[in-house]
């Protein structure tokens, strides 16, 4: 297994999760860098990867949920939400792949202790 800093584990799922669902992303980190929240500007609907701890090698693995909670209404929301989650597993799947190609260089992160640098916001309308 290939050794990889926080950044890139961030960087990693962003763009994996991104390319495969076709949609702009917003990610937050909770847990003192433990959980990188993916959300997709629907309300209840994200991608959370949870770091845990690989005792005989020292690093970190990871843990990759999908977290759903809405209502099968007729709102822009509830469809926004439907079409989010026709390609999440597609996007489960070969994103937990790519993962458990590697294992996490934390302490570097945790040692600094400023996980909000990692985070990014929804682009506007209209940027990319």
């Amino acid at each position: 297994m290939k050794v990889i800093s926080y950044k890139e584990f961030v960087d990693i799922c962003k763009t994996v999760v991104e390319s495969c669902t076709g949609y702009d992303t917003e990610g937050a980190i909770y847990d003192r860098g433990h959980q990188l929240m993916i959300e997709f500007g629907v309300d209840n609907i994200c991608i959370t990867v949870f770091l845990k701890y690989d005792e005989p090698s020292g690093y970190w693995d990871t843990d990759v949920r999908f977290i759903a909670e809405f209502d099968y209404g007729y709102d822009d929301n509830a469809q926004a939400a439907l079409k989010i989650t026709d390609r999440i597993k597609h996007t489960l799947a070969e994103l937990s792949d790519i993962l458990s190609g590697y294992l996490i260089d934390y302490g570097p992160a945790y040692k600094e202790g400023k996980f909000w640098q990692y985070e990014w916001k929804l682009p506007a309308y209209g940027e990319k």
